[in-house]
């Protein structure tokens, strides 16, 4: 067996491969950015794996590794010294994550090996950050909204652009997974703030789209309440 202190977690990132009849792993060094210290996050069934890197400079980069390519920086939002971290991958190789910009906000990104790094914006406020995406490219994750105060659990889409997916009652809720089904799970406050509770989200909200499109342009949805209670979405 393979004991990995985790006080020495940030020297090395690790991939564990079972050997085929045996108790043992092969433990791959995966490296870094040239700063000494990585961590993986997350891995798709191709063995592609995300997370970040330091680079010679202290500066913190997310990566995607892959055993044919080796470790590849993938930059960040706005080309300044922000750091970003990789979070999630799905089989298509596309990558979701969070970057710093410049002036200190936080913004999810959506990379892909064509299109690079895709700012998704956020729910109003200056903070929002991607926790992980399914193969059809659905991202999740939270955002503060423009009070500055509550942070709410979120689904972007290609089509639908970032969407609200409220909360329990409280005023902060977060979304940190979504399978291929689209159900996402995650985390919410009750009201009062005192107690979260663990929420799973069913895949009918796609059938909201529509619904999402009128909200993007601005125009008032009447059926809202009633559209989100029908589809057992989380009550705003």
């Amino acid at each position: 067996m393979i004991r990995i202190s985790f006080g020495v977690w940030a020297a090395m990132a690790l991939i564990l491969v079972p050997l085929a009849g045996a108790q043992s792993y092969t433990v791959t060094n995966m490296g870094d950015l040239g700063g000494g210290d990585s961590l993986a996050l997350a891995i798709n069934d191709h063995g592609a794996v995300v997370g970040y890197s330091y680079l010679t400079n202290g500066d913190q980069r997310a990566f995607i590794w892959t055993s044919t390519g080796g470790m590849h920086n993938l930059g960040n939002l706005d080309g300044s010294s922000a750091l970003s971290i990789a979070r999630g991958i799905n089989n298509s190789g596309q990558v979701a994550g969070l970057s710093y910009l410049a002036d200190g906000d936080v913004h999810p990104f959506l990379w892909t090996k064509a299109g690079g790094m895709q700012d998704l914006g956020t729910l109003g406020g200056t903070t929002s950050v991607g926790n992980a995406i399914n193969d059809s490219g659905e991202v999740v994750g939270n955002s503060l909204l423009a009070n500055g105060t509550s942070q709410h659990a979120f689904i972007w889409t290609a089509t639908g652009g970032m969407q609200d997916i409220g909360t329990l009652g409280g005023d902060i809720s977060s979304a940190q997974g979504i399978n291929d089904s689209g159900e996402v799970v995650g985390l919410s406050y009750l009201a009062g703030n005192v107690t979260n509770h663990a929420f799973v989200l069913d895949a009918k909200w796609r059938d909201a789209r529509p619904w999402y499109s009128r909200r993007r342009t601005g125009e008032q949805c009447v059926c809202r309440e009633r559209l989100w209670r029908s589809r057992r979405l989380l009550r705003r």
